[in-house]
């Protein structure tokens, strides 16, 4: 089982997530707590005294600050973690093939099914003309 470590999104901190997770995009947070604070905005850098402070104390802020001072001395914040690349060497990456589709609009060959771009912005450029004129002669 391949580990690699990361920084917490939210607070900073170590974090050792296995390699399957992270290319999940999962193990982003140390805890739940962690989570909730980045999905509130809080970020690495919003663990100071000043927010400690604001918490009364008592908030994420403040335990992130404790949780510091055990862990990498007083005043003290976690170390940068090494990028993924450099920890687990060369990534193999799979291309993803797609079947030709034609759009259904010009006939011209897209990755993938609908239309093509093109056909795409020359639709919604009709439909904001169109929309221009809804209500314009309206009956009272």
């Amino acid at each position: 089982m391949t580990t690699v470590e990361k920084n917490c999104l939210a607070c900073g901190d170590l974090i050792v997530v296995r390699l399957a997770d992270h290319k999940r995009g999962w193990g982003n947070f140390c805890d739940k707590a962690c989570s909730y604070a980045h999905k509130c905005g809080q970020r690495p850098g919003d663990v100071n005294e000043y927010h400690a402070e604001c918490q009364s104390g008592y908030g994420w802020a403040a335990g992130k600050l404790k949780d510091f001072a055990k862990k990498y001395g007083e005043g003290n914040k976690p170390p940068a973690a090494p990028k993924i690349k450099a920890q687990i060497g060369k990534v193999k990456v799979k291309p993803t093939y797609h079947s030709p589709a034609l759009c259904r609009e010009c006939g011209d060959k897209i990755n993938g099914p609908g239309i093509c771009d093109r056909c795409e912005m020359h639709s919604q450029a009709m439909d904001a003309i169109e929309a221009g004129w809804d209500g314009h002669k309206n009956a009272f």
